[in-house]
């Protein structure tokens, strides 16, 4: 017969598995161990709780006794009228006959007195003020200031011209010649003498100046340059000598 051979991986895995079986099974045991000693100790508190516990008798029997108690000690005495009408009852022959209510519960109050409520006063009317006249107060009219005069500008005598004279006043200076003639007709009928010159500036080309004169004095020019900036004909006026 041939013998199985076991190879050394085959013990190890046998080995692991005993070992695995056998703390499983100490691990069941000491959970079941715990588990009865947990349960033994609430049954030890429960029965220990029972034992001090007072043994209440029943309410019933014990006011049997009671009553009965009484009734031994106290010797029998005849009932008076006052007591046959108005007999002595316990507080519980009372609440069985139901005859009133126990003193000092506050049922058996007597009602408390509605208080009637005063009626509200008729609410009087105010008294209406009669309305004002209000006054209405025209406003005057505001008075219109009287215009003043007119100032009357400063009158700047013109020199007169002299056909021999060597200063002249240069007005300006222009491109067009149409706008040179213009403004020299212009200064004619101010009363000025006026004309006209052109100038060949080369690169610049032709311009048109107009002059004002010509003039005696440097005297009578300067105060041709006053006259033409007091009629607004020139801002800059310039005063040359031919």
């Amino acid at each position: 017969m041939t013998q199985q051979v076991v190879s050394r991986s085959q013990r190890r895995m046998e080995k692991k598995q005993t070992l695995f079986m056998v703390s499983m099974l100490l691990v069941v045991g000491l959970v079941c161990f715990f588990l009865g000693v947990m349960v033994g100790r609430s049954g030890e508190q429960s029965l220990v709780a029972e034992e001090h516990l007072p043994i209440q008798k029943p309410l019933a029997a014990t006011q049997g006794e009671v009553v009965e108690s009484k009734t031994e000690e106290s010797p029998a005495t005849p009932a008076t009228s006052d007591e046959m009408q108005n007999p002595q009852l316990t507080f519980y022959d009372t609440l069985a006959e139901g005859q009133q209510n126990a003193l000092g519960s506050g049922i058996n109050l007597p009602p408390e007195p509605i208080k009637s409520e005063p009626a509200p006063e008729p609410i009087s009317k105010l008294p209406v003020k009669a309305t004002e006249s209000v006054k209405v107060v025209a406003t005057p009219k505001p008075i219109a200031a009287p215009a003043l005069p007119d100032t009357p500008k400063p009158v700047v005598s013109k020199p007169a011209a002299v056909a021999s004279g060597n200063y002249i006043v240069q007005v300006a200076a222009v491109k067009q010649r149409d706008g040179a003639d213009g403004l020299r007709d212009r200064m004619k009928k101010q009363g000025y003498a006026a004309f006209v010159e052109a100038a060949d500036l080369g690169a610049k080309g032709v311009w048109y100046r107009v002059y004002a004169g010509p003039f005696s004095s440097r005297a009578d020019a300067d105060q041709a340059v006053h006259s033409l900036k007091a009629d607004r004909i020139s801002s800059a006026p310039l005063v040359k000598r031919r």
